[in-house]
């Protein structure tokens, strides 16, 4: 059942008035919602339906940068980036005061980011709608009474009061301290621990997932950086043991059909029992530094991203003259992330702050092609794993984030991305 209704109170549009609408507060005893315009240095007001919209002030010599704003009494008070509070009549837009902001004794406090009023009538008594008793998880309020809730990756039963486990749709994700998944459908920015690092671990920095017998892969490197291995633990975290006890710093790979694991190491690529009782070398190319692996059990190919160069192919049974260049990235690139999807017959990777996209289907040449990017995010973020998810989705991890878009298969260079902070 549907429980709430959303609607636009305002749209930007041609509005002249709306450019950078970017601090905001309600009035709740009069039931209007107050908004600040750093772009056109403008105090504004409505009713919470949008009616009633009229400007308090635009006197540019008041207003700077607004970041945090609040409503008190009769009067409106806000932050600037600078740090500075000040505040003004809440109906008129006069009298313009800079607040003097002082500690418990008396000094000046240094600059900061938030703003808060504490007064009693801020919080009113009333009558609480939720009880501990009335849903098992999590109980929210609503306008007409309340509604029972659940975590992520679980849903709620039909009794709209118990919650049942069910993430069927989810990632692994590492970060320094922990191994975690989380639900993709909804994409939510609630992370789930399953295991936590024994303190003898570093990160695990790459990962391979074996769907039919519920097994993660993952490398880890001991503090030391003396012991590099592979490990591997079920869904849920449990049954954490080490596979293949040996130097394996580079990309890890599943043959689900063969029930093989691939990895790469600098010039060398390796295969192996899924439990790592045999293993070989396959292949090695002096002068290489292969950073991440790719099966296609299904067309009976290895992809493999080298640092410096580009994206190579060769047969699974690592034959040397299969080995072939696809990709030509030059000397600096740094090419990671590699993965297909087979709906489209595409091969997608990341190269430091951008996402490619290459259709398998190409005629093999003396001069590889350098696809342009479907996907760029700013110079500063580094993107280090990436999958496809669905018949749309690109999902990737960047500096401290996780972060999804619709990638449509087409270009797109202005990213509308879904981010899930990390730490």
């Amino acid at each position: 059942k549907q429980w709430y209704q959303r609607r636009v109170a305002i749209t930007a549009g041609n509005d002249p008035q709306i450019k950078w609408p970017n601090a905001l507060t309600i009035d709740h005893p009069n039931k209007n919602l107050y908004w600040m315009d750093a772009g056109v240095k403008s105090i504004e007001c409505m009713r919470y339906d949008g009616s009633a919209r009229y400007t308090i002030s635009n006197k540019d010599s008041a207003l700077g940068f607004p970041w945090r704003m609040r409503v008190f009494q009769d009067r409106v008070y806000w932050r600037e980036r600078d740090g500075e509070v000040k505040s003004a009549n809440k109906f008129t837009g006069n009298q313009f005061v800079t607040e003097r902001v002082v500690s418990a004794l008396g000094e000046k406090l240094a600059v900061g980011m938030g703003l808060r009023i504490y007064h009693p009538v801020i919080q009113p008594e009333s009558t609480p709608r939720c009880r501990p008793d009335l849903c098992q998880k999590l109980c929210l309020p609503i306008p007409n009474g309340y509604q029972c809730a659940c975590p992520t990756g679980h849903s709620l039963l039909p009794d709209n009061f118990n919650c049942a486990y069910k993430m069927e749709n989810f990632a692994f994700v590492a970060t320094k301290e922990m191994i975690v998944k989380t639900a993709l459908e909804p994409l939510e920015p609630v992370l789930q621990p399953i295991m936590f690092k024994e303190n003898k671990y570093m990160e695990g920095t790459f990962w391979s997932v074996d769907f039919h017998e519920n097994w993660v892969y993952y490398n880890t490197i001991s503090e030391n950086i003396s012991q590099i291995s592979i490990r591997r633990m079920l869904f849920d975290g449990s049954d954490s043991k080490v596979v293949v006890n040996e130097k394996s710093d580079g990309g890890l790979s599943i043959d689900w059909l063969n029930e093989k694991i691939y990895w790469s190491s600098f010039e060398t690529v390796s295969v192996g029992e899924l439990d790592g009782s045999v293993h070989t070398t396959l292949l090695q190319k002096e002068g290489f530094d292969f950073r991440d692996i790719l099966v296609d059990p299904c067309n009976g190919y290895i992809y493999l991203a080298a640092l410096g160069r580009g994206i190579y192919r060769c047969s699974m049974d690592g034959d040397i003259s299969s080995f072939v260049e696809i990709v030509r990235l030059g000397e600096d690139s740094m090419p990671s992330g590699l993965t297909l999807d087979r709906d489209i017959g595409a091969l997608f990777f990341a190269n430091m702050n951008s996402i490619y996209k290459l259709k398998l289907k190409l005629k093999l040449r003396d001069s590889p092609p350098v696809p342009e990017p479907i996907i760029n995010r700013p110079e500063r973020v580094n993107i280090n794993s990436l999958d496809v998810w669905g018949r749309d989705w690109i999902i990737w991890t960047e500096n401290y984030n996780i972060s999804a878009t619709d990638y449509k298969k087409e270009k797109s260079t202005d990213c509308d991305s879904a981010l899930i902070p990390l730490l």
